[in-house]
């Protein structure tokens, strides 16, 4: 076993860039982000207090000394980039589905709308049904405008639009 004397003899012998690269900068790197984040928490009380500063920057150095001075850095470094490649796989399926999903309840409120038209124009009261549609939506069509939620303001012009043009294939007129 080696003592400190030893340990500090041998300092001298490491390459300037490798106490660097392996010990300076990845100590500075977790210190700053665990300073960062006591502070952020307020886990020891508010960071304008004096005690609360010298707690944070004491726990802050030992947890960064005791990682620096450890291969727990090298794993750390290892694990991330290996899980960073899974993560953003993973992340784009999640996305991918639920992009998937919303717009295919988007397309089926469409095929719906057309299908709901479709089944008025077969039936014998098919004029009634549509003047009281298109009562209904100008009525939410007026609501909206009202509140002020211009977005649903157009869709519903858009299916009263809709609605007209079905009602005059219904007449066979135009303009009604």
């Amino acid at each position: 076993m080696a003592n400190i004397f030893e340990l500090f003899g041998s300092i001298g012998t490491i390459e300037p860039n490798t106490l660097l690269v392996q010990f300076l900068l990845p100590f500075m790197l977790i210190f700053a982000i665990f300073w960062g984040t006591l502070s952020m928490l307020k886990i020891f009380g508010p960071p304008t207090d004096k005690t609360t500063k010298k707690i944070n920057i004491i726990v802050s150095l030992i947890i960064a000394i005791l990682v620096a001075v450890t291969d727990v850095w090298g794993l750390l470094i290892t694990q991330i980039s290996a899980l960073t490649g899974a993560f953003a796989f993973g992340l784009f399926i999640v996305l991918f589905i639920v992009g998937g999903i919303i717009w295919a309840i988007g397309r089926g409120k469409a095929v719906f709308n057309s299908q709901e038209l479709y089944q008025l124009s077969n039936s014998k009261s098919t004029l009634k049904k549509l003047d009281k549609h298109m009562e209904d939506r100008y009525k939410k069509l007026q609501e909206a405008r009202n509140k002020g939620n211009y977005a649903a303001a157009s869709e519903y012009e858009d299916e009263i639009l809709k609605m007209r043009k079905e009602r005059e294939k219904l007449l066979g007129l135009k303009g009604v």
